[in-house]
């Protein structure tokens, strides 16, 4: 993959925490990208690059994974996630964004979802790809996670020392990257080096801050928030998604009027990363039909 072009900002939210983000150069409209929990703006390479002569690009970091801030208070409304979502839009404020398309991968979806109540007039249109939607898609699993999320992030606050030193570790390792591949989280197609991108991201995680978010996203319920959805809207979901599972995201697609669905099939929580040709032609399809 060739160099991306992108500026690092920074600018400090309401509770004096500073927020990072990524834009750009050039002219044209605005594509607002809302990444997952452990991947940057460099999960969206292949979108960045093939768009990036006709649009123009901003992402953010959430805060305390990657970069020292204040601590996200759960208290606040909307919980982690509504201070994600203020965190959207004080950068949006900062770059003078009125309009934009907002395309999310994974949780970021949810951070969508409690954004438009925030600044719905900014997003003209809304694309989610992998989302997931928190309490929402409880299924088999949910009360083993329920059961052991609040234990593990006990653990975490007195071990993630420990936690980070690991993480780091695998992120060094060559061999980590077709370790993933072989144990079959992700897709054979996958792009190995944009892989090795997220598995390095993974290395600079504030391990403490991570599970506290794990926790938020998971316990977040979206599914009150879907009818916050009055703009054009696409869905893309994986075949083989375990993470957010295809039937919990087409009924949600179903509860948004007017909303798209694309499958791609064979693809796991990874598309962007599996099958960006795919992704690229059906977004640029999308804003093209719907006049972005």
């Amino acid at each position: 993959m060739r160099p991306l072009e992108v500026e690092t900002r920074q600018v400090r939210s309401g509770d004096g925490t500073d927020i990072t983000y990524q834009v750009t150069p050039g002219q044209g409209p605005w594509i607002i990208l809302v990444n997952g929990l452990v991947a940057s703006f460099k999960v969206w390479h292949h979108l960045i690059d093939y768009l990036g002569g006709e649009y123009r690009f901003l992402s953010w970091n959430y805060r305390e994974l990657h970069d020292p801030g204040a601590p996200s208070a759960g208290v606040q409304r909307g919980g982690l996630v509504g201070t994600h979502a203020r965190d959207l839009e004080t950068v949006l404020r900062a770059e003078e964004i009125e309009h934009a398309a907002w395309v999310s991968w994974s949780v970021g979806s949810q951070v969508v979802l409690e954004a438009l109540g925030e600044s719905a007039p900014r997003a003209s249109h809304v694309i989610m790809v992998n989302p997931t939607f928190g309490a929402m898609q409880a299924g088999p699993l949910a009360p083993v996670r329920s059961t052991l999320a609040p234990r593990i992030l006990k653990l975490v606050e007195h071990s993630h020392r420990f936690a980070e030193a690991i993480a780091r570790r695998a992120a060094r390792l060559p061999e980590t990257v077709s370790w993933v591949k072989r144990l079959g989280l992700v897709g054979p197609t996958i792009d190995e080096e944009a892989l090795a991108e997220v598995v390095a991201s993974i290395g600079s995680l504030n391990m403490q801050a991570f599970f506290r978010n794990l926790h938020a996203f998971e316990s977040h319920d979206a599914g009150p928030l879907l009818d916050r959805v009055k703009v054009p809207s696409l869905m893309i979901t994986g075949q083989r998604d375990l993470m957010a599972p295809r039937e919990k995201a087409e009924n949600a697609a179903r509860r948004i009027a007017g909303c798209e669905s694309f499958l791609i099939r064979g693809s796991t929580h990874y598309a962007p990363m599996e099958f960006p040709e795919l992704i690229n032609l059906r977004v640029e399809k999308f804003l093209r039909e719907h006049g972005a």
